[in-house]
Formats: C-alpha cells, sequence, structure tokens
C-alpha cells in the first residue's frame, strides 16, 4: 500500500479529519500495517492500550463483557474503515473488550505517542480528539445502560434509540427540571451526576443522586403529571432525553422497550424511600495530603485495599496519569487546558469500568489536586493528627469551580491519621474549627477495622446503630451492643437519644460493653434520681446527675470519638432537634437525657434543651441520612405500660396515705416521676412503626416487666438485651437476613 494511500485512509477517519495534510503524513510514517488471521486475537480484555487500529479489508468481532459479572453483554461486528481502541488510544489505561478476527484481515496500527506530536505542534487539533473520544464513551454509556433495560443489544436497536433521542450537556450546578414542573421527558445519564432534592414544608432536602448509566423519568413517560422532585448537575453532565413524542414512536416498533421501561419504574418505586435515606452514594473519592504527612501513600493504598471490597476500584494519581498520557511531566507541560481535558476523559473512562476511583491527588497546592477536585464526588483532607498544621483549601479560578459555587461544590471529610497505638483521638477541634468540613473521620495506622469503617462511610455505605431512650431499661443496650460485637457486625455510627446516648457515646470512644457496664454500675451508685427538690423547675436538682456524667466521660469531645457519634436533644424554644456531633460529650449526654420536669432543662445560649425522646425517641432516620448503610435500631420502650386494674384512679390524698401507711393495702398508682417519664417517650413509640419500616435490622428487646427507674434490676436487662440480640440474629442469619450487614464489609 503506498504511503498516499494511508494517508488517504487516516484522513478518512473521523477521528483524524481535523488535521493538515503535514500532520497525516506524520502521522503515516509511525504506522504500520498489520496482517492478522482467523481466529487471531488482536485486543484482550484488560491488557493495556497503546494503539488503534483501523480495518482495511476482513472483519473483527468485539465482544465486551458486562461490568457486573463479567459476561459478554455486547458483541459488534467490525468491518472495514471500523476503528478498534481508540478510547485507550487517547485516555490510556486497559482494554475494556476482546476482539478477534473472524477472518484474515488487514489493519493500520497508529501508535499513541502520535497524539504527543499533534498537541506540541497543533494544540487545538487534540481538543477535538478529545471530543471525539468522549463522544465515543458517552454512547459506550448509553449503551451500557439498555443492556442494563434489554440484555444484549442490537447495532440497528441501539442506533435507533441514539436516533430518537436528544443529547443535552449540563454544566455544574445547572437545573435539569424543578419540582412542579410538567413532566414529559425520560433521560438517561451518560457522563457527570445529577443531585435529586425535594421540597417539603419550605425546606429542599437531598434525597438521592443519578450516576452515569443510570435512567429517570420513567413516570413521566408512563403517566405523565409533574415533576415530584428537582433534579441538578453537580458535575458537568451529557444525558439524552426521549420526549414522550418520540418514546411512542419507539414503543410502537418495539412494544419490550415500554415494558421493560415498565419494570424500572415498579422497582424504582419500591426502592425510592430507602434510597432517598440512604442519600447519594460517591463514586469519584479525591484524597488531598496535608503538608507533611508520613506514609500517606501507604494509608491511600490501605484505603483503596478496604474499597476493593465494596466494589471495584481504581486507584489513580498523577504518576499514574502522565505514565497513561505518555507525558513525562506535567508541571513543564506547555498546554495545561488541553491536559485537564484529557483528565476529565480519563476519570469519565475509569469511573464507567469500577464502582470506585479513589484519586490521590497530592497536597492542595498542585494544579493536578485542584483539577481533581472540581471533578469529585467525595474530597478527603488526608492529615496527622499529631501536626500543628492547618487545613489548606485550593483557590482555583477555573470555570469548574466557579460553577460549584453556591453548594455544589463536593463535600470535604477530614480524614485523621494516628498512630497504631493511640488510646483515644484529642484536639480535633483544630482541625475542625473554621474550616468546611461535612464530616470528620479518625484512623489508626496498620488497623484493618478503622480502614474498612472510613472506607465504608466514604462510600456512604456504614452500618449505623440508632440506641433509644428508655430510662434504666436503657441497660439492655449493652446486651444487644456485645451481642453484635459477637456476631461480626461491624458499627462504623452511632447514634442515641437519653439513656442510648449515654451508652452509645462511651461506645464510641472505643470502650468495650465491659466497660460500659461498669460506667452504668458507677452512675447507679450515684443514686442521681434520689436527689429531689422543691418542684419549681422539676423533680430533681441534677447536680448527681451531672456529676455523675461528668466522673465517667470528663472532658472527652464528641468529636474525639473513633466512631462517629452523636446525641438528640429537644430544643425547647425553637420546638426543632438538636443534634450535637461536636462539643463536650457530657453537655451532649445530659441535654439528650433532661427529661422534662424530672431533670431542670439545659441552657444553651437563649435556648432551653431537654430529653431527645420528646422529638425523636430512636433517631434511626438520623443515622441512615449520616451512615447511608444498613441501619440497625435498638429500642428499649416498651409498646404497652402502665395497665391499671382499678375501676379509677385514685386521688392524690389516697395515694399519699397509701404509701405512708405501711398497714394500709398497697395500691399500684404510677407515680408522678414514672408518668413525667412514659409521656416523655410517647412520641418514640409512635414513631417505632416508622422506624420499623426504614431499617434493616429493628430490636425490641422484651422489657415491659420493668420500670423507667428500676435501676436495681439492670444486670438482668442486660442479660435480656443480649440474650434477645443473639436469639434475633441467629434467626436472621438462617434465613440469610443479615447479608446486608454482610455485604457491607465485604462486597455490595
Amino acid at each position: 500500500m503506498a504511503e498516499q494511500t494511508v494517508v488517504d485512509r487516516i484522513r478518512s477517519l473521523e477521528l483524524f479529519s481535523c488535521c493538515p495534510d503535514a500532520m497525516l503524513e506524520k502521522i503515516a510514517d509511525r504506522a504500520e500495517l498489520v496482517q492478522i488471521d482467523q481466529d487471531h486475537r488482536l485486543i484482550r480484555c484488560g491488557e493495556r492500550g497503546d494503539s488503534l487500529f483501523v480495518v482495511q479489508s476482513g472483519r473483527l468481532e468485539a465482544r465486551l463483557p458486562n461490568q457486573v459479572d463479567g459476561q459478554v453483554a455486547r458483541t459488534r461486528t467490525l468491518g472495514p474503515g471500523a476503528i478498534v481502541g481508540e478510547i485507550q488510544f487517547v485516555t490510556g489505561g486497559n482494554r475494556t473488550a476482546d476482539v478477534d478476527a473472524l477472518e484474515s484481515s488487514v489493519l493500520l496500527k497508529i501508535p499513541s505517542d502520535v497524539l504527543l506530536w499533534i498537541e506540541s505542534e497543533h494544540s487545538e487539533l487534540l481538543e477535538q480528539i478529545n471530543s471525539f473520544v468522549l463522544n465515543r464513551l458517552r454512547h459506550d454509556q448509553l449503551a451500557s445502560a439498555l443492556e442494563n433495560l434489554f440484555g444484549n443489544v442490537s447495532d440497528p436497536l441501539f442506533s435507533e434509540v441514539t436516533e430518537s433521542g436528544e443529547w443535552i450537556r449540563l454544566a455544574a450546578g445547572e437545573l435539569l427540571f424543578c419540582q412542579g414542573e410538567p413532566a414529559e421527558n425520560w433521560y438517561v445519564l451518560t457522563s457527570g451526576r445529577l443531585q435529586v432534592s425535594k421540597l417539603s414544608n419550605g425546606v429542599e432536602e437531598v434525597i438521592n443522586d443519578i450516576h452515569a448509566g443510570e435512567t429517570f423519568g420513567e413516570i413521566a413517560l408512563l403517566i405523565g403529571g409533574q415533576r415530584t422532585a428537582t433534579v441538578r448537575a453537580t458535575r458537568d453532565c451529557e444525558l439524552i432525553r426521549f420526549t414522550r413524542a418520540a418514546f411512542d414512536e419507539f414503543s410502537a416498533r418495539h412494544p419490550e422497550f415500554s415494558n421493560q421501561v415498565t419494570k424500572v419504574l415498579v422497582k424504582r418505586l419500591l426502592q425510592r424511600e430507602n434510597a432517598a435515606a440512604k442519600g447519594a452514594k460517591p463514586k469519584i473519592l479525591v484524597v488531598v495530603r496535608a503538608p507533611g504527612i508520613d506514609d500517606a501513600r501507604e494509608v491511600i493504598h490501605q484505603l483503596g485495599a478496604a474499597l476493593e471490597t465494596l466494589g471495584s476500584t481504581a486507584l489513580l494519581n498523577q504518576n499514574v496519569f502522565t505514565a497513561h498520557m505518555g507525558y513525562e511531566r506535567l508541571d513543564n507541560h506547555s498546554h495545561h487546558q488541553l491536559v485537564w481535558t484529557r483528565l476529565a476523559t480519563w476519570l469519565n473512562s475509569a469511573e464507567a469500568r469500577h464502582d470506585f476511583v479513589l484519586v490521590d491527588a497530592g497536597t492542595v497546592s498542585g494544579e493536578f489536586a485542584q483539577q481533581c477536585i472540581v471533578r469529585a464526588d467525595t474530597c478527603v483532607y488526608l492529615a496527622d493528627a499529631d501536626a500543628g498544621t492547618k487545613p489548606e483549601f485550593p483557590q482555583t479560578g477555573s470555570s469548574d469551580a466557579d460553577n460549584r459555587d453556591g453548594g455544589f461544590s463536593a463535600p470535604w471529610t477530614l480524614l485523621l491519621v494516628h498512630q497504631r497505638n493511640k488510646q483515644l483521638p484529642s484536639e480535633t477541634a483544630k482541625w475542625l474549627n473554621g474550616f468546611p468540613f461535612t464530616n470528620h473521620l479518625h484512623l489508626r495506622t496498620y488497623h484493618e477495622p478503622d480502614f474498612g469503617r472510613v472506607a465504608r462511610m466514604l462510600a456512604r455505605r456504614g452500618v449505623g446503630v440508632a440506641l433509644g431512650g428508655g430510662g434504666a431499661r436503657g441497660f439492655a443496650h449493652i446486651g444487644v451492643l456485645r451481642a453484635l460485637v459477637e456476631y461480626g457486625i461491624p458499627i462504623d455510627l452511632i447514634g442515641g437519644t437519653s439513656v442510648g446516648s449515654f451508652f452509645g457515646g462511651a461506645f464510641a470512644m472505643g470502650m468495650s460493653t465491659d466497660q460500659l457496664h461498669e460506667h452504668g454500675r458507677r452512675f447507679i451508685r450515684q443514686k442521681p434520681f434520689q436527689e429531689f427538690t422543691i418542684p419549681m423547675v422539676s423533680l430533681i436538682k441534677g447536680n448527681r446527675f451531672m456529676k455523675a456524667i461528668e466522673q465517667i466521660y470528663g472532658d472527652a469531645q464528641i468529636e474525639d470519638a473513633w466512631i462517629t457519634f452523636f446525641s438528640v436533644s429537644s430544643n425547647l424554644t425553637t420546638g426543632q432537634p438538636v443534634i450535637d456531633k461536636r462539643g463536650a460529650l457530657r453537655k451532649g449526654i445530659r441535654a439528650s437525657a433532661s427529661l422534662p420536669g424530672i431533670l431542670p432543662p439545659v441552657k444553651r445560649g437563649k435556648h432551653l434543651l431537654v430529653d431527645g425522646g420528646m422529638l425523636n425517641n430512636l433517631p434511626a432516620d438520623v443515622v441512615l441520612q449520616n451512615a447511608g448503610g444498613p441501619t440497625i435500631a435498638v429500642s428499649a420502650s416498651p409498646k404497652n405500660e402502665m395497665q391499671m386494674d382499678l375501676a379509677e384512679i385514685p386521688s392524690n390524698a389516697s395515694v399519699f396515705w397509701n404509701r405512708i401507711l405501711p398497714l394500709r393495702q398497697s395500691v399500684d398508682v404510677p407515680s408522678l416521676a414514672r408518668i413525667f417519664m412514659r409521656a416523655n417517650h410517647l412520641p418514640g413509640i409512635k414513631q417505632a412503626a416508622t422506624i420499623r419500616e426504614m431499617v434493616d435490622l429493628m430490636l425490641e428487646p422484651p422489657l415491659g416487666e420493668f420500670g423507667l427507674l428500676e435501676f436495681e434490676s439492670t444486670d438482668r436487662m442486660i442479660e435480656i438485651g443480649y440474650e434477645y440480640a443473639i436469639a434475633v440474629l441467629q434467626a436472621k442469619a438462617e434465613l440469610g437476613k443479615l447479608d446486608c450487614f454482610t455485604r457491607a464489609v465485604t462486597q455490595t
């Protein structure tokens, strides 16, 4: 074949149609003809891709594996003129399909290093080439989404779908549609990420997110009406839109299409509430290192290994990127904007192939880090807990960063690294004060359980436990926690109300259940509920109560807990629940357990705080919102209590003399304190039915025989909590209903 013929062949390719003749001749000089026999494997899935091929004669077959099980999901026949391997040609990385020769074939092979020539001499052409590859990537993502609906999709059917739809682009922060607007279109997201929010009682709440490859808007096609939520882009997005008219026309030719869309809708409706509560699941996690942190590379490597147990994980960094792109160094590259265009393509490609993309972006001052940050779902600031360095955040003027102003930037998590023998974190507040962290986590080096916990929390698959209020009966929480530990169920986040906060906070600090039991005994020995006073504000002074808590927890801070923890109290001033995630643990517990009428309220600023059980006695909803994974709720408030056999309630005087005079017949009438406490927990009892539908495991130890202030029976309550929980866990395990907790630790 003459050289001119090779040039003409290259010119005819859409990929290089923008190149001038001189550039085409240089590419032709680097190209070579390759002849392969029938059944020869040209490309093997998973091998490194460093060139593309153009079919000159013959036929090839490409088999694309399903990303879930590896089975062949789609086949394509490639004849003369077809391009093979163009995505890896630009992005680098590994091949995503097997390609075999159906017959003897001749191919033109072009190595990927020609891109460096194009970039150095005609930088504007590289951007066009990148756009071509991005277009191929979005079509592949659309094909993947359609395969999830129909299974194997033929090339003619795929072409019909793309011709029926309209491609649209959204910048980060841009609205797609608003709640209440007419529902007229169906969408497939091919790249980027969308956020779903809903307006309820005047407050907009994020309820879910949509990742590349997912469909949405099925209700619009089937029943019309109005949009029930608002959808906006949190990253730059590309998606294909199908109008109802286009859908109807296409469905008339392919009825199975409409049937599959209906099935997707039914499945989504069944999963909607649970998915909404668990919130967004990040895919691209960018780790930024604080200056001077030791062993950062090893920590990130171990974190990547922990994420791999949850799903396929790509661990990327600047060196990997430069190697894939063929660059020697980024800091002396002349066309940075084109480099970052290729970075976006590279990340999109990795996201399409993996459940998670973990990027070691280096220090925040590097441009690579800043470019990764604006493309992240979650940013992690990795720091040595013992260092005195304050966090640094990027100041970038890129358009991507500007688009993320107004609340659309990725959330930041502070990840503090401690030595393996560290007993308890300290001074976490100095890292949090004045910086926009939405969450913080602790881990010890080479401590595998910590890495598992951090990975699950970052992936929004954390196992959460909610401990409810219940007075003395809350000692059963100790037995339940002991059972969960023995069954190997991890606890990544724990939240509590009232007595649930008392034991939950101690457990989050790393105390064993034996230590919890001992602390409970110390608390009882103080007799905090026998310090009566003139009942002007409360029946009990509260001095012993606070002293007992201080003796146990001292100056411990909530943010210094190994396990993420929060307590719930009720704001009498505003009528809203208060979630304490920071501050002195003793103060959070004191507010959470301040039963109205029993203990004095806690003053915080100009507000008064009381027992969290008034508004949220079993905070499983808050646990789910913060952990995102399987949730366990433990209730210590029996449904039925204070049943009386008397015809009517005796007068106050009768009850008084009955208790003063020992010879009079005993009358079982609840005390004022018991009535107050029971009344305080009524909202939580009503709440239990809703919680039961929300959580993965509801535990309700049989504690009806015990009183709210029956502290003399706490040892027995612990036994009941343990025996009950073990029995439930064993029964659930035999039925396979603990699999969600097992998957939280391994594959999900």
